[in-house]
């Protein structure tokens, strides 16, 4: 999600970001393929292997900095389980991302 105001006290002003591009990472290495969010700003992936390390690292375009860590790690992903992360990230001029994964 794009903070409008900048920030993160507020709520009400803030809106998906699309085409967000991030990694799926396994054992910590990126698969080598960019991926990017869709038009609600998330990305859901399905179906993981039971017992594989996944995360996800984000690549932050031109003109944005991280305010929170660029990779997540989730650890083995279990049949069960569902992980979810949110990447905060702000322009120069001060707008915030919120960036939600989730794996199930």
């Amino acid at each position: 999600m794009e903070d409008l105001d900048g920030k993160l006290s507020t709520t009400g002003d803030q809106s998906p970001v699309e085409d967000w591009p991030f990694d799926l990472l396994i054992d910590g290495v990126a698969q080598g393929i960019t991926q990017t969010t869709g038009l609600d700003g998330c990305t859901t992936w399905s179906e993981l292997t039971s017992g594989i390390n996944y995360g996800v690292a984000e690549e932050l375009p031109e003109g944005w900095r991280a305010l929170t860590g660029t990779e997540k790690s989730f650890g083995p992903a279990v049949s069960a389980g569902a992980y979810s992360h949110t990447f905060i990230n702000t322009q120069k001029t001060g707008t915030f991302v919120y960036l939600p994964m989730v794996i199930k």
